[in-house]
């Protein structure tokens, strides 16, 4: 099973019967986005859990929720496993000019949050500052002005505008805009409208990290960033020197997180992850980051945890095997 957190795509789901030899298992994998419930496998079988709470703007120091388990929906027993694919990229601001994000755009968005401005009686709308005595404001820009008066009673004022984006991926979200704004008498003139973004390419979450390719040393922190940490609901025995049942242990040398444990049918296994947070020491604005989980589930038999290829290719003779050894056939 695979899910990805770019805060991305749905994912894929599929469900493949291995043969090899004088025996068969059968073998699953899936794939969900972070953001939303796992998908279920066409065969009704072994799936990825999720609930993931994706803040508008990810502070130094806050804790998310990310919670993720395995849920078994079939007629059979299934061993699990999970692993994780991450992605961090940090962009240059820019400006520049056109029309606001469109899908497929090589710039990313700089996102803006008018909430607290549009919940602020003081920030009026243009027209009701200067009449009809305002030009040059794009159809696709919204702009709130707040008018300050001065101990002689003379009225400055402040400008701030944005643009509600409506290509995917970020349909609902806003992005920030600068201009010009001339105030002459009672006339507003709005020039030189710029959508501010950031630089990079077309948004996938930049350069990915597999840990069944790159296998971190350790569990507990992000091998894309040091910015992130994960918080594993229990990792006493993540990196215990034997697994121990009934809880996720990591492998150093696949790594994959193995549920140590017979997951029957109807149950759901204890949960993985349960929040991200990024260090208080952080200064990465503009770092976008996306998790993606991947799960794969076997029958429990010995042929197909050993077996390589379609297989999970374990040491008969590691830890691992030793611990899973009351578990299958």
């Amino acid at each position: 099973m695979k899910r990805v957190l770019s805060l991305c795509s749905v994912g894929a789901l599929a469900a493949v019967m291995v043969v090899s030899g004088a025996f068969a298992w059968f073998r699953a994998r899936d794939a969900v986005t972070n953001h939303l419930e796992g998908n279920q496998f066409t065969d009704g079988s072994v799936s990825l859990v999720e609930v993931f709470t994706p803040p508008e703007t990810w502070q130094p120091g806050q804790s998310v929720t990310k919670q993720a388990a395995v849920a078994n929906n079939g007629m059979s027993e299934a061993l699990v496993r999970v692993s994780f694919t991450e992605a961090a990229s940090l962009y240059g601001s820019i400006f520049y000019t056109g029309t606001p994000y469109q899908t497929g755009d090589n710039i990313m968005p700089q996102f803006f949050n008018p909430k607290g401005i549009l919940g602020n009686s003081e920030w009026k709308d243009p027209a009701a500052v200067f009449g009809e005595n305002v030009s040059g404001i794009p159809a696709n820009v919204t702009v709130r002005v707040k008018e300050v008066k001065g101990a002689q009673g003379e009225s400055s004022y402040g400008f701030v505008a944005w643009s509600d984006i409506t290509a995917e991926p970020f349909i609902g979200r806003a992005q920030a805009v600068t201009a010009t704004f001339k105030v002459s008498g009672n006339a507003l003139t709005v020039s030189g409208v710029l959508y501010w973004g950031n630089t990079g390419k077309t948004y996938d979450g930049g350069p990915k990290v597999d840990w069944t390719v790159n296998k971190p040393a350790s569990a507990l922190t992000s091998l894309a960033t040091p910015v992130v940490k994960f918080g594993f609901d229990d990792p006493s025995g993540l990196e215990a020197q034997a697994p121990q049942a009934g809880k996720w242990w990591y492998n150093k040398a696949d790594g994959w997180f193995y549920y140590i444990g017979l997951l029957p049918p109807g149950d759901m296994t204890p949960l993985l992850l349960k929040s991200l947070s990024m260090s208080n020491d952080s200064r990465e604005a503009g770092m976008y980051y996306d998790l993606t989980l991947k799960m794969e589930a076997l029958q429990p038999l010995q042929a197909a945890l050993t077996a390589s290829g379609q297989g999970w290719g374990l040491d008969p003779s590691s830890p691992l095997m030793t611990a899973l050894k009351p578990f299958y056939k």
